[in-house]
């Protein structure tokens, strides 16, 4: 289940949205509340087996596969969700509206934000185990003696200080920051000696500095007690948590104490924005003391991971400074260093990618612009939101002014440039000792990964996208008086059973709910191309258009996202020539494969792909099924449903997770 897109009248589009999502029987009673089951029909690649999911109104769950094997429990947005699948993955999606009491919405709600937090943590605590790894193994390679390193660029034993690359050079302290000050750091910096006393930042950077002197890398001792989906885990903070908290808040205080100026690189001026009108300047301003109060007691913090918050709070400071003296936003380059290259369509078809991109942007910002200068008092929370916006907008129009890649992240941006200091401080350590704490850190670690795959270990007949979700219905009622499935069955209706059955496959588990569930209502929502073909039939001759729309040759709705196979016909319009298609379809993958081995050593293989996978997706067609709807690069704007979904058009990696 991998996720893998021409202009119309915004008016037009939202009445077919309305007609294709019109509920197919009548809705609830009124003192009934309700959730949608979802199902998701199938598309090619990971998502060949279809797709389910749980809706809260605004919240959709569902569960994907992540690199490893691992099944996790993932929260979107309702609107994005949307988009992501319904349009950009062309995928019709079936809804069963299931009618509930107020309590039994709120336990299941409950129930999925719980396990959603508790793997947070649960997963969180295995990144950790991994940078204690990546921790020691740098211990290894430090002299023994404590010697500096001895590449040239001086980083083969350094250490990436988050959000520290906003000021400071890689390599530094060894090497300076760049040339100029910020008055608001230095502002800041009086501000903080005028609460805290002179010397208060010269005696924190010492105290830590002596902190790190006696600190020493550690392996990680798991406690005993088994890891649950109910249970948060426990643990003592590990080396790498340690370390990055006492290096980042040194880092934080030494750049309060020299207060340069944003390093070029790490900001960005949004010169094709209107420039700040004066109600703006004045609430930058005002926004500007605030946070930088905040900033003054956030210093004295006894908090130890106060640095990060520190640092970023410094940047975003200096990156206002710069907005007023400029008269232009100025926000902070908010992309992490391994963001992603959105995967572009065709030559031919960017500039139209781009323009819709852009021209969906726009309004957005526009309208993050007005809303957060519409409060009375800024906070650094909706201060973000803009920031994300500006930096999506800036990045399209950068990638298509200087066809560099176009970075893409989900959700909201949180900047975190790093950079690598070579200066760690804390001392090094006999090699012998390194390797035995290595050892065990990659024992633990290992060990740590084994238990979560005993919990969320990825099964395509017993534990997947279905299976999770209703393993998780049931957890919902364990404290209930009755049994599990008596509480199911009064509160639900009835139970739908996954092991022993077909109730893992996705449209099985949909008629499931149908027959079982206090269902009250249906609807089936069109994909994309389905949408946007019915509409050009309803305008237009019919066999016209048809016949335009059933390839990929001529089709004016279809903007083939860049790991689309290669195929010729849809046909999912088609059941009667469905064989007849696929035949066809088939032709043209084989024929694609054949030519990709010659184009192999220019195109690494992407046609030698799409051929032998579009050979793979037609052979269902032989025999009256459809896989395979075609997927797309974009969507024109005025097909999104709301103006924040956007980014779900450029945050799809070339191989996504199971969904």
């Amino acid at each position: 289940m991998r996720r893998r897109r021409a202009p119309c009248h915004v008016a037009r589009l939202l009445s077919l949205v309305a007609l294709a999502c019109a509920w197919s029987a009548a809705p609830a009673a009124a003192a009934t509340r309700a959730l949608d089951y979802l199902y998701i029909e199938a598309n090619e690649g990971g998502s060949s087996g279809g797709h389910v999911a749980l809706r809260f109104d605004a919240e959709t769950f569902h569960f994907q596969q992540e690199a490893g094997g691992l099944i996790r429990l993932q929260r979107d947005d309702t609107p994005a969700f949307d988009v992501r699948y319904v349009l950009l993955d062309n995928r019709p999606m079936h809804e069963q509206r299931i009618a509930v009491s107020d309590n039994t919405y709120d336990r299941l709600h409950d129930a999925f934000t719980r396990l959603l937090f508790v793997q947070a943590a649960q997963f969180g605590l295995l990144q950790a185990l991994a940078a204690d790894v990546a921790l020691l193994e740098l211990w290894a390679r430090r002299p023994a003696t404590g010697a500096a390193p001895t590449r040239d660029d001086g980083l083969s034993a350094a250490f990436a200080v988050p959000a520290a690359g906003y000021f400071l050079p890689d390599g530094f302290p060894t090497r300076a920051p760049a040339e100029g000050d910020s008055a608001a750091i230095a502002a800041l910096r009086a501000a903080v000696a005028e609460h805290h006393g002179a010397l208060f930042i010269a005696d924190r950077i010492a105290a830590l500095r002596a902190a790190l002197a006696t600190w020493r890398p550690h392996a990680a001792a798991l406690p005993p007690t088994p890891l649950t989906r109910d249970a948060y885990p426990a643990f003592a903070p590990t080396a790498s948590t340690e370390y990055t908290e006492l290096l980042t808040g040194l880092t934080a205080l030494e750049v309060l104490a020299r207060a340069p100026a944003l390093r070029a690189g790490g900001y960005r001026v949004a010169a094709d924005l209107p420039p700040l009108d004066d109600h703006e300047r004045a609430a930058l301003r005002g926004f500007a003391a605030t946070l930088s109060a905040e900033l003054t007691a956030l210093a004295a913090s006894t908090r130890s991971d106060f640095g990060y918050p520190l640092l970023l709070g410094m940047a975003r400071l200096a990156a206002m400074e710069a907005s007023l003296a400029s008269g232009r936003f100025v926000v902070l380059d908010a992309f992490s260093a391994d963001a992603l290259g959105a995967p572009l369509p065709s030559a031919s078809e960017r500039a139209r990618y781009f323009a819709a991109l852009a021209a969906e942007l726009q309004p957005a910002v526009d309208r993050t612009r007005h809303a957060l200068f519409a409060e009375p008092d800024l906070h650094e929370a909706d201060y973000a939101h803009l920031e994300t916006a500006v930096n999506r907008l800036l990045e399209v129009a950068q990638a298509q002014r200087t066809s560099t890649p176009m970075r893409m992240e989900r959700g909201l941006l949180a900047p975190r440039r790093a950079a690598w200091r070579a200066e760690l401080v804390a001392p090094a350590l006999p090699a012998p000792a390194v390797r035995g704490e290595l050892l065990r850190a990659r024992q633990t670690a290992a060990e740590y990964r084994a238990r979560l795959a005993e919990l969320y270990g990825y099964n395509l007949l017993t534990r997947n996208c279905v299976s999770e979700v209703f393993a998780t219905i049931a957890a919902a009622f364990a404290g209930d008086d009755d049994t599990r499935e008596r509480a199911m069955q009064r509160r639900l209706g009835g139970v739908v059973h996954t092991d022993g059955t077909l109730n893992f496959i996705p449209f099985v588990s949909a008629d499931a709910v149908a027959h079982s569930y206090a269902a009250v209502g249906s609807r089936d929502r069109p994909s994309y191309r389905q949408l946007r073909r019915d509409r050009l039939l309803a305008e237009g001759s019919s066999w016209q258009v048809a016949l335009r729309e059933s390839n990929t040759l001529t089709s004016t709705i279809y903007h083939a996202a860049p790991y689309d196979s290669a195929f010729l016909f849809f046909t999912d319009d088609s059941v009667a020539l469905r064989p007849l298609l696929g035949t066809a379809n088939l032709l043209v993958g084989v024929a694609d494969g054949m030519l990709g081995l010659a184009t192999w050593p220019v195109d690494g293989g992407t046609r030698l792909r799409a051929g032998w996978y579009g050979a793979l997706f037609s052979l269902p067609e032989l025999v009256f099924a459809n896989i395979r709807k075609g997927s797309m690069a974009w969507i024109e704007p005025d097909g999104l449903p709301n103006a924040g979904a956007w980014s779900a058009a450029v945050d799809r990696t070339p191989l996504e997770a199971e969904r």
